[in-house]
């Protein structure tokens, strides 16, 4: 059916599985979140044969495990089945994720989808880890076959998620990107104002040293033709008078 509004209530419904997504008022902005919860759905029906045909999850990784597992080929297969949807639901998101690009903040829908994504990918692994815990206390054999499994499905889907939350966490990160780089200019430029203001106080440390050697030097004048002057004079030893000794005389 896809999406649909009866007695101003929006819904969207699987075409296949006739499960119902999603449910909520009437507004624009839940007949956006309708298309974005129906684009995320993932049921049986659309993907019958996940172990076939190429997948973006390498499903011969699992296929080498059931060949070298120590345990009948049947339990091993019996065991697989049973991460079936997690396995599904983490190659559709493998697939279509990667084409899931947010390159701009009005792009609401798309950072949405991404939210709704990662979330069921997480979801699909943390799922995947409790059958994972379930079924490997039964047994060591079968415990070493379902590490094996669970490390091909987290691999791929921590590498989904990381991109995922990229494009969901895409206004967020632009803005971190944005405040470090003007804390790192802020920082440049206290680090250039300290660095000139280090070079005038030395410049003027310079200048003082400078002015005060003049006024000694020049002191040293005033006095050495002061003593000069004084050696011009010679006292009378009869009547004590000073009188300015001549050159020759």
């Amino acid at each position: 059916m896809g999406i649909g509004i009866r007695k101003n209530i929006v819904f969207a419904i699987c075409d296949k599985c006739d499960d119902e997504i999603f449910c909520a008022p009437m507004s624009t902005e839940n007949i956006s979140r309708a298309e974005v919860a129906l684009a995320a759905h993932v049921c049986e029906e659309r993907d019958p044969d996940f172990l076939s045909g190429e997948q973006s999850v390498k499903y011969h990784e699992i296929t080498d495990l059931i060949r070298v597992a120590d345990i009948p080929r049947n339990e091993a297969e019996l065991i697989l089945s049973q991460f079936r949807d997690h396995i599904r639901i983490i190659s559709k998101w493998e697939r279509d994720g990667q084409e899931l690009i947010v390159t701009d903040e009005t792009q609401i829908s798309k950072m949405e989808t991404a939210g709704i994504a990662r979330k069921a990918v997480m979801k699909a692994r943390t799922s995947a880890k409790r059958m994972h815990d379930e079924l490997k206390s039964e047994s060591l054999r079968r415990g070493q076959f379902i590490d094996g499994i669970y490390r091909v499905i987290a691999a791929h889907a921590k590498k989904i998620e990381e991109h995922l939350i990229a494009q969901e966490k895409y206004i967020e990160r632009k803005r971190e990107a944005e405040l470090a780089e003007r804390q790192r200019e802020i920082e440049r430029r206290i680090a250039q104002e300290e660095a000139e203001r280090a070079k005038l106080e030395a410049e003027h440390a310079k200048q003082s040293e400078y002015d005060e050697r003049a006024q000694i030097l020049a002191e040293n004048e005033r006095l050495r033709n002061e003593v000069e002057k004084l050696n011009k004079f010679t006292t009378c030893p009869k009547c004590g008078f000073k009188f300015e000794q001549k050159d020759g005389n």
